[in-house]
């Protein structure tokens, strides 16, 4: 199979990957294909092929970097080569000591200059870099909490826990960034505590646009959830008026109930499948990548936060049932 009929999303395999990313270098600094080009050429998810350009940047961009340090610490070398001949030099005296302190002081002036701006390009590109996994994050959670884009303190924390197989310290430390970016002015009064609002976060930082599609389909995916809430408890009225409580309900009955149920659940899988494939499809949004979003999709059904034990939740789900139903 040739690269331009490469299947059109992930999961890619580490080689499928490099092949890839190879292709839509070729493409795009040889031939100057433009992202979209590329996506039409190779026939592979414009999502993906601007993801797979901004890793080809990033990596020039840390191969320059890298070069320049290299050439930075000739420099340093070669001047602390010269301040210790010019040292050696005023230890001995003669008529120019004047002349040597002179440039004594102006080499300590220029290394001074150089280490003040190694000091501070980590920390430029350490908000770059944490700026782009919080924008990932914060997108994807939107998206697996559309139901209610409102999270909690400690919900947040774990969540990043879990996304990212982190420590603890290092889920705070993501918090603690997004927080000053902006994520305290989003705290909410949310079911009586207080949550984030991660959606007016996202609009805050721009990662999404007011009017753009991804809202539209994040208020698609609450929709569908609340039809489907809609649906259960009409499906649960219907059975109470016709069978009464569920203790009173035959083996047959209890059965018919469970695949109306799961046919419920089943059309909302399906819609909700059918939003987010929209949402990662979408060209022109472009605000979360194909590959990203797999990255973190297995964690999709996993929540935290909750006021039950994990136990307690598990047995709820096995025997849902509700007082005004027995």
């Amino acid at each position: 199979m040739s690269l331009t009929e490469a299947k059109k999303g992930g999961p890619y395999t580490k080689n499928d990957r490099e092949g890839r990313r190879n292709e839509v270098a070729r493409l795009h600094f040889e031939f100057g294909y433009s992202a979209r080009k590329i996506a039409e050429t190779m026939k592979i998810n414009p999502n993906t092929i601007n993801a797979d350009i901004q890793y080809l940047y990033n990596s020039i961009k840390e191969e320059t970097r890298q070069k320049r340090d290299d050439l930075i610490l000739q420099q340093l070398g070669r001047l602390d080569a010269q301040r210790t001949r010019i040292l050696e030099g005023i230890t001995e005296g003669g008529e120019n000591k004047v002349k040597l302190e002179k440039l004594l002081l102006d080499i300590d002036s220029k290394i001074n200059d150089i280490l003040m701006r190694i000091s501070k390009e980590p920390n430029a590109l350490k908000e770059k870099k944490d700026e782009s996994q919080i924008r990932e994050l914060i997108l994807f959670l939107i998206i697996k909490h559309a139901k209610n884009p409102c999270i909690r303190n400690e919900e947040l924390i774990c969540e990043i826990i879990n996304l990212e197989e982190c420590t603890m310290e290092k889920s705070i430390e993501i918090v603690t960034d997004m927080e000053s970016l902006g994520l305290k002015c989003c705290l909410k009064l949310n079911e009586e505590r207080l949550a984030y609002d991660l959606l007016e976060f996202a609009l805050l930082r721009k990662y999404i646009k007011h009017n753009g599609d991804f809202i539209d389909k994040i208020h698609a995916l609450w929709m569908i959830h609340q039809h489907s809430s809609f649906e259960t408890d009409d499906l649960n009225r219907k059975y109470l008026k016709e069978f009464r409580g569920r203790t009173t309900w035959s083996e047959k009955t209890h059965e018919k109930f469970d695949e109306e149920m799961k046919a419920i659940e089943a059309r909302r899988a399906k819609a909700i499948a059918g939003t987010i494939t929209d949402i990662i499809n979408n060209e022109d949004d472009g605000v979360l990548s194909a590959e990203t979003f797999i990255r973190y999709a297995k964690y999709m059904g996993t929540f935290f936060g909750n006021r039950k034990t994990v136990l307690e939740g598990l047995i709820s789900d096995s025997f849902e049932t509700n007082d005004e139903f027995l």
